[in-house]
């Protein structure tokens, strides 16, 4: 199996679902393994720090390359689209100020 060092792009964005307006927005950070083997499975995973004035809802959407598709997850995605790569979870309820989603990505 070819090892391969993980140099690829996958976009995170983030929609805040609220009524007040932010004094700080919420950000997310991306940690992936070093290393992954094609074909194989990598695990993702990705913080969210929330400001103090937590929103209702979150809306997380990452777009993974063509070709590969999402595994496990915890939470549960809400949708993953295998012909453009886009996976989705809706957070909703009470968030903590430090949430995180970890997934598997099979190559």
């Amino acid at each position: 199996m070819k090892q391969v060092k993980a140099a690829f792009i996958m976009v995170t964005t983030l929609f805040f679902i609220t009524v007040p307006a932010f004094a700080q927005e919420p950000t997310c950070t991306r940690h992936l393994e070093d290393v992954y083997q094609s074909p194989g499975t990598m695990t993702v995973t990705l913080t969210l720090l929330l400001p103090e004035e937590k929103p209702n809802a979150l809306i997380v959407k990452e777009i993974i390359p063509a070709g590969w598709s999402v595994g496990e997850a915890t939470p549960w995605f809400e949708r993953f689209d295998p012909l453009t790569g886009e996976v989705k979870w809706l957070l909703m309820g009470n968030l903590s100020s430090e949430t995180q989603i970890i997934y598997e990505v099979v190559i």
